[in-house]
Formats: C-alpha cells, sequence, structure tokens
C-alpha cells in the first residue's frame, strides 16, 4: 500500500471514530469501483465525470453515496469496536461512511448557490459557524440541525430546492470518496454534539432559495 493510500484510509478511521465519539450514528456505505459497469454521470466541479458505484446497479441514483447494505437502518455503527471492525484494515478498499439521519440530528440539503447565500444570511457576513455544513463532490450542501421528527416546525414550501432529510434517510459523510469526481468535505466541521434547531437555518435556506429563484440575488455558485 502506498503512503498517500495509507494516510486516506487512517483518515477514513479517524473520521468514523469521531462520528461515534460525538453519537452520530454511521454505516457502512457503498464504494466506488472503476471496473464496475455501468457507470453514472455526475456533475462535479463544473464538468461532468463517470462514476461506478460497487453496487452495480444500472439505476443507481447516488453512486458511491448510500448504504453498503439494504438492511442499513437497522445495522447502525455506534462503539469504536464496531467502526474499527469495518474501517480499521490494511487493505484497501474501505467503505464509505454514511451517517444516518434522524435520530441525531437531521440534514438539510440545497445546491451550492443556495448554500453559499444562505451562509452569509446565517452568520452575518462575519463568518461566525452556526452549524455543521458539508459539502459534497456534486455541489449539494448539507446543513446538520437537531432532530424534529415527523413535523418540522418549517417546512420546505413545494418548488424549492431545499430538501430535510429525517428518519430512514441518509448523506454521505466526509472523507466518503466518489472516485473521479472527488471527496465529501466539511466546510464547517461538526465539534460539538450541540445542533441548532432546525427552524433558524430551514428559514436562511428557504429565503435564499426563493431570492435565488426569482432572480433577485446576483450570486451564482461561488464554491
Amino acid at each position: 500500500m502506498s503512503r498517500r493510500s495509507a494516510l486516506l484510509q487512517a483518515a477514513v478511521l479517524q473520521a468514523a471514530l469521531a462520528y461515534v465519539r460525538a453519537g452520530w450514528p454511521i454505516v457502512p456505505g457503498a464504494m466506488p469501483k472503476a471496473e464496475a459497469r455501468p457507470r453514472v454521470r455526475v456533475l462535479s466541479g463544473g464538468r461532468s465525470v463517470s462514476v461506478a458505484c460497487c453496487c452495480g446497479q444500472e439505476d443507481c441514483w447516488s453512486p458511491a453515496a448510500h448504504p453498503l447494505g439494504p438492511d442499513w437502518r437497522h445495522q447502525h455503527v455506534t462503539t469504536e469496536a464496531s467502526a474499527r471492525f469495518w474501517w480499521d484494515r490494511h487493505h484497501p478498499p474501505l467503505p464509505n461512511i454514511v451517517l444516518c439521519c434522524g435520530e441525531t440530528f437531521d440534514v438539510w440539503s440545497v445546491s451550492a448557490a443556495v448554500g453559499s447565500y444562505a451562509l452569509d444570511i446565517l452568520t452575518n457576513g462575519i463568518g461566525t459557524p452556526v452549524t455543521p455544513v458539508a459539502v459534497t463532490p456534486v455541489r449539494r450542501w448539507h446543513f446538520f440541525t437537531a432532530p424534529e421528527g415527523d413535523h418540522p416546525a418549517l417546512p420546505a414550501p413545494h418548488g424549492l430546492d431545499v430538501v430535510r432529510l429525517g428518519a430512514g434517510q441518509f448523506v454521505p459523510a466526509p472523507p466518503s470518496t466518489r472516485g473521479p469526481a472527488g471527496r465529501d468535505r466539511w466546510l464547517i466541521p461538526h465539534r460539538h454534539r450541540w445542533l441548532p434547531t432546525g427552524q433558524r437555518v430551514a428559514a436562511a435556506l428557504i429565503l435564499a432559495a426563493e431570492h435565488l429563484t426569482v432572480g433577485h440575488c446576483p450570486r451564482g455558485d461561488k464554491h
């Protein structure tokens, strides 16, 4: 194994352990596979790239960014021993890491343009972190908030690119890889168990999406 591969595997293991220590449930995720067929094209960094998923499904809607097993809802990894079982291995490939929504956190998924604008609203332009934010290689931003169950305080209006992911749903976790598309990464890392309620975050996301939809905001995707 090359030094770079060893460092990447160590980073994945440390990330898995950090999620478990924070009380965030995770499951092993699907991996990109160079020789797999068929391939799915995704947009990454303004270009279209081909990503093959180890699941081999022709209609894989989220290549290398979904749980590895079909019974994942009942197989959450919540202990360091379990995390080491899955991610402390000497030979690649390691499974990606998938975060399970609804129990410890909800996730609000938006486009990069909406996320960038909303973050300015939430921080008043001074860069004070308000909630963990992860960025995917396919230009989605994920805002993490406290779980709200089946009835969120501020549901997203229909027609806006603001999606709340709760119980029974999932998101890929940094530093998971999508192969040629790149890796998921933290823009604002998770450092504490405390998360804000979804109402304030959702309000900013909805406001940003509304402005971008009607053309009031001249920004584009700036990240």
